[in-house]
């Protein structure tokens, strides 16, 4: 617990500084960061982390079968196997794919403008960096260069944005949704509001990417996919309130948008489709747990979206919707918090090692 309370009193003095003092300096956020960092090295927490991760190294280490990594997307694989190469241990390996995604997140940061250090800060960090750095490891990959595809997005480089957002569904399959829902909003919606004259074959041609794209994976993981949806599609989620947390976050940023002056309604007809979207996966949600998958993707990918119909209009957001996304971010990082009280000791779901009391590497034998 006491390294826990050590980030968050080091994030909450650099978030405090860095809104009252209006910094622009990266090295401001190397400290929390870099704490960050130690914890997951030396971490033996995160339910996934002996009970998924390391068994399943350790059999790509041994060259055993192992039907978990069967699933596995094969960027992802590679880069396993390029670790395990050079540390030689499953245990050192899985703490090396955390130190990639921190890295992505540092090469993030050295890029950011003001804007983009406000995205990480209020929202990444608080909602999201403690689950994805010790746990949903694939997934974390995935959305780390999604940022920076993200970034590239604003900077209208849109080659760039398109390869780094495909090279996410090589790390997690379940990226394909949010890179449709971003080359079609990048694409299509936006230059259709915006009525610029564009050349008819770059559309064309993403749209085909974008088929194209969605054919190999399913071609690739045909098996694994349609076992995939057999599995969810009879496995209901932990409890009738589930993803509601993901869906009030999405609907509050909605709600701190409306007040925005300048914005265009059919611009804000957008945002409300996003919520639109969320509350549709929510409904699912009470009946399958995939739809928790895709509310989990929405409530990351939001304030992103949200922030590009800002670009697309040369408005600055106002004061108040960056209070929605800081208000939203420590609404998700609480509730989180307190799934790991749930979970502690693994009360709940029977890991051997849950987040909850947090454990090193020096505590146990491994």
């Amino acid at each position: 617990m006491v390294y826990l309370v050590g980030w968050a009193l080091a994030y909450l003095a650099t978030l405090i500084y860095f809104v009252s003092s209006r910094t622009r300096s990266r090295f401001l956020f190397a400290f929390p960061l870099s704490y960050f960092l130690v914890l997951f090295v030396i971490r033996n927490s995160g339910t996934d982390t002996h009970d998924i991760y390391e068994l399943a190294l350790r059999s790509i280490l041994l060259n055993q079968p192992y039907e978990y990594v069967l699933g596995w997307e094969p960027g992802f694989v590679l880069m396993s196997k390029a670790l395990l190469l050079f540390t030689h241990s499953e245990v050192w390996a899985v703490r090396a794919i955390s130190v990639v995604f921190i890295f992505i997140l540092v090469v993030f940061l050295l890029r950011a403008s003001y804007l983009e250090l406000k995205v990480l800060w209020f929202y990444f960090i608080p909602a999201f960096i403690y689950q994805l750095g010790m746990n949903t490891l694939r997934v974390g990959i995935a959305e780390a260069i999604f940022l920076l595809a993200w970034q590239a997005s604003r900077r209208n480089n849109k080659w760039q944005f398109v390869l780094l957002s495909g090279a996410t569904v090589l790390f997690h399959y379940s990226m394909m949704f949010i890179v449709g829902l971003f080359w079609m909003l990048e694409f299509f919606v936006l230059p259709l509001i915006s009525q610029r004259r564009e050349n008819k074959l770059p559309r064309a041609l993403v749209f085909l990417a974008l088929a194209f794209l969605a054919a190999i994976v399913f071609w690739y993981r045909q098996e694994y996919l349609l076992a995939k949806i057999d599995l969810y599609s009879d496995y209901q989620s932990p409890a009738p309130y589930s993803g509601l947390a993901k869906t009030s976050g999405v609907a509050l940023m909605f709600l701190f948008l409306l007040p925005s002056r300048g914005l265009p309604p059919n611009l804000k007809l957008v945002a409300l489709t996003l919520v639109v979207l969320t509350f549709a996966f929510q409904f699912f949600a009470f009946y399958t747990y995939a739809a928790l998958r895709f509310l989990d993707l929405l409530a990351f990918a939001a304030p992103l979206l949200l922030l590009r119909l800002f670009d697309s209009t040369k408005i600055l957001p106002p004061p108040v919707f960056w209070l929605g996304i800081l208000v939203t971010g420590f609404l998700l990082g609480g509730l989180l918090y307190r799934n790991f009280l749930t979970d502690y000791d693994g009360q709940l779901t029977g890991f051997s090692t849950p987040f909850l009391p947090f454990r090193t590497i020096f505590d146990d034998n491994l």
